[in-house]
């Protein structure tokens, strides 16, 4: 649950709270897309969930999803440049 609402805030689809995140360090919403960090993010999320299913451990996919993370990737493809979304797909 805790690394989708991260995703979700990295592409600014939630946001962010000023005073526990410093905004001028960090890259978010189109910035963060651009620098490639939507795909890095999503990719290692979708490979841990997939390799816990190879051994039949099915709870990090239910939180994926109850935690929105298919709207989260729809977001992410929907809203990625063309550089980008060919990677997401």
């Amino acid at each position: 649950v805790h690394m989708t609402d991260d995703i979700k805030e990295l592409c600014g689809m939630t946001s962010i709270d000023a005073s526990s995140s410093s905004t001028t360090t960090c890259l978010y919403g189109p910035l963060a897309e651009k620098a490639g960090l939507w795909v890095v993010a999503l990719k290692t999320l979708i490979t841990l969930i997939t390799k816990s299913t190879n051994y039949e451990y099915y709870e990090l996919i239910k939180d994926f999803d109850g935690a929105g993370g298919y709207h989260v990737l729809s977001y992410a493809i929907a809203n990625s440049s063309q550089d980008y979304v060919a990677k997401l797909l």
